[in-house]
């Protein structure tokens, strides 16, 4: 089966390889090709995610020879790692054909929610498997229970709330050592040794930190700017939980298991599986809905829930002992019908490198790597693909100013920043890409654009009018050139 694993991942991301960065992912690419330049994260390029995801990246770019199209081969192989990890693990306690459907079905709900891929939730994804896939082994060793603990810090270091498995686990664990055990000694080993992975990733960030004297700029990107727009009430968040549910079909699944979990333990035929379900279901919709935005990349979160809720449902009805043709097909109208998004989307990729289509980027690329090879260029918006495919350095420390549509005292200390730098280093070529969400440089969306936003940028702008001048536009992208 594990070779039908691969068979899938293979079908399903080997597109990525031939497709750029989306947005955010361009960004995570950028800063960590940033580790190659003598350069600093939140230092010399500023954005508001975790180290790790910085790391990852970086290790990507080297694999790659200092290519982009490294990271892409680091994620075929990650993601293929983790799912053989939990099928292995998943065969110790179900049968081969329950525990491929599952891993079938996971891998599904990982494409349906994908987005372009080199997101936060997909490594957040791919660490949490690969910590189950140790939890559940029948025989784990210290070894198994200090990579837990280690992923654990490498996950809250990419974004803070992809944790929810970890709170789950230390609470199923400890009520499975109440209840079934009657004593908490067998619990004190394994969370010793998880604290042991903890502190040797704490222990190598510390010294990493230490050495670029970067921690400060790190705690203000990661937690204090990420908190400062997540806030939302308990009520406001549980309305866009119950809206996510509503919108994402394969959410059934997870509550189908959760209800199961509540009914088994109810009637106390309790085990870890159940309890963990119980545990994990409702803190995964909670914290990953927290900022509620419902970008459809936040829901890769429950793709270890879902390959577990399956096995922890066709388990629960016995399905695994049904063999006639009949349930075959129902189950593979099931997956068509929860599933046809996914199956679209890689149709599409497919049909997309045939066609050998470019998007803006790559014609805005393509474009200054013709005329202004050897200009530097500035990025007016959020779309920084254009520096990835043209090998350029943003001049400027905020690449990315997606964040300036956001109103917090950080986004204007961050936008002053920007302008000082950009008035220092005058470059040769400002290219307007034309993001909705920011001020064109043209201002022909100003009636669409926040009050703050217009008046933190005055001074950028005036320093834009006064020694640039509109040279061009191709495909919508203003080009601008010093006077």
């Amino acid at each position: 089966m594990k070779k039908y694993i691969v068979a899938l991942v293979l079908l399903f991301f080997l597109p990525i390889l031939f497709s750029v960065f989306s947005r955010d992912a361009s960004v995570y690419a950028y800063m960590g090709s940033l580790f190659f330049e003598n350069k600093i994260p939140y230092i010399d390029g500023w954005d508001h995610k975790g180290i790790s995801l910085y790391f990852i990246n970086a290790f990507g770019y080297l694999i790659g020879f200092k290519s982009f199209i490294g990271i892409r081969i680091l994620e075929i192989v990650l993601i293929t790692y983790s799912f053989i990890s939990i099928y292995k693990s998943l065969i110790l306690r179900y049968s081969e054909k329950l525990s491929f459907i599952a891993v079938a079905f996971g891998l599904l709900t990982l494409r349906y929610f994908f987005d372009g891929g080199n997101l936060t939730e997909e490594y957040g994804v791919i660490f949490v498997l690969i910590a189950l896939s140790k939890v559940l082994k029948n025989q784990k060793s210290n070894l198994d229970w200090i990579i837990v603990g280690a992923l654990f810090v490498i996950n809250f270091t990419i974004r803070a709330n992809l944790i929810t498995f970890w709170i789950a686990l230390f609470f199923a664990l400890l009520l499975q050592n109440l209840i079934k055990e009657k004593s908490l000694k067998k619990l004190l080993q394994p969370i010793i040794q998880m604290g042991i992975g903890a502190i040797i990733i704490c222990g190598l960030l510390a010294m990493y930190f230490t050495y670029t004297n970067s921690f400060e700029e790190f705690y203000k990107a990661a937690f204090t700017y990420n908190f400062s727009y997540s806030k939302k009430g308990m009520l406001q968040t549980l309305i866009v939980v119950i809206k996510s549910l509503r919108l994402y079909e394969v959410s059934l699944l997870m509550i189908f298991s959760l209800v199961i979990s509540f009914v088994s333990i109810y009637k106390k035929r309790i085990d870890f599986i159940n309890l963990l379900l119980f545990l994990w279901i409702p803190l995964e919709l909670y914290l990953g809905n927290m900022s509620g935005k419902m970008f459809s990349h936040y829901y890769m979160m429950w793709v270890p829930i879902i390959i577990l809720s399956v096995v922890y449902i066709l388990d629960y009805f016995k399905v695994e002992q049904i063999k006639r043709e009949k349930q075959v097909i129902i189950a593979f109208v099931a997956m068509y019908l929860f599933f046809q998004v996914p199956i679209f989307n890689t149709l599409s990729s497919y049909k997309k490198i045939i066609s050998k289509s470019k998007n803006k980027n790559e014609l805005v690329a393509d474009y200054l790597n013709t005329k202004y090879k050897n200009a530097s260029i500035l990025v007016w918006g959020n779309e920084c693909t254009v520096y990835n495919l043209t090998k350029k350095n943003a001049p400027v420390k905020n690449f990315y100013q997606t964040n300036f549509k956001l109103p917090s005292p950080i986004t204007k200390e961050l936008i002053i920043d920007f302008t000082n730098q950009v008035v220092n280093t005058k470059p040769e070529v400002i290219v307007d890409i034309k993001t909705p969400s920011l001020l064109f440089l043209d201002k022909s969306n100003k009636n669409n654009i926040d009050d703050f936003q217009k008046e933190n940028l005055k001074e950028y702008f005036s320093f834009v009018e006064e020694n640039y001048t509109l040279s061009e536009t191709i495909n919508g992208v203003g080009f601008y050139t010093l006077k």
